[in-house]
């Protein structure tokens, strides 16, 4: 996945047959299906469900921040969502437009729609200096749509998969470090203070503050207390995982995992 960054511009309107709306979360399967059928399109995977649609939605007022477009049938054919995130505004890796309805320069009014919004949070923050978008892509497609847009890409990353049922997984003993699922609540900010001092080293992440963290991670809907796991060395939290899993599709995800520098390189 590549990382974009924006500075803002505004120019383009919705065509009239259609019509703009906040989403809901009953509307999280429609979104999910056409953003799969374009992430199929455009590069031959998607792992998109609503589940990762929600999750997005997680910490964010849909009624103000997210919308999507729809047909005279009631359709959706296009979605977008932006969010304040730290020192940015993170714009929704799902902000698409369905196949059959590209061509029409839907993308680009949603881009705006979804900056004119960024506007208002980053002013409503009282954010000093101009504010910039974050966001990513895994396709050529919707690369070249934001750097038409005046996106830069800013850094890139990988993804990795593996299928566990053709591999079993062993856990190597450790000498001195259990590993274990966390215990709740009590371990929650030693689990936030390792994992931001590692994503610190890693460069380009800003720090998050506990409450700021727990609402991204914890209080989503998604969130499970049983696929957080953390390292032990006697009564001291040196590393977390936190995993989710996807009933929908019985597929999981990494989505933090993070070591204390002083254990590094131990395996």
């Amino acid at each position: 996945a590549q990382i974009f960054i924006r500075r803002m511009i505004l120019t383009t309107t919705l065509p009239t047959e259609l019509a703009l709306r906040a989403p809901s979360l009953a509307d999280a399967q429609e979104i999910a299906d056409f953003v799969n059928a374009c992430e199929l399109a455009d590069c031959g995977f998607s792992d998109t469900d609503p589940e990762t649609i929600q999750d997005f939605w997680g910490d964010m007022d849909l009624a103000k921040n997210a919308f999507v477009i729809v047909n005279a049938q009631g359709q959706i054919i296009g979605y977008t969502g932006i969010k304040h995130y730290g020192q940015l505004l993170l714009l929704d890796p799902n902000t698409n437009v369905r196949l059959d309805y590209r061509g029409r320069n839907l993308e680009a009014f949603l881009l705006q729609l979804a900056e004119e919004r960024g506007r208002v949070l980053w002013a409503e923050a009282r954010l000093a200096g101009l504010p910039q978008v974050k966001t990513w892509s895994i396709s050529e497609t919707r690369r070249s749509l934001l750097e038409q847009r005046g996106y830069t890409v800013k850094s890139s990353d990988m993804s990795m998969k593996i299928d566990l049922r053709d591999y079993a997984p062993t856990i190597r003993a450790i000498a001195g470090v259990e590993i274990g699922v966390a215990q709740l609540p009590q371990d929650e900010r030693a689990v936030h203070f390792v994992i931001q001092e590692a994503f610190q080293d890693i460069g380009g992440y800003l720090y998050r503050p506990f409450e700021e963290w727990r609402e991204g991670v914890m209080e989503r809907p998604t969130f499970d207390p049983t696929m957080l796991y953390v390292a032990r060395d006697g009564e001291q939290i040196i590393g977390a995982a936190v995993c989710r899993t996807y009933r929908g599709t019985n597929t999981g995800f990494v989505n933090q995992i993070a070591i204390a520098r002083a254990y590094r390189q131990r395996g």
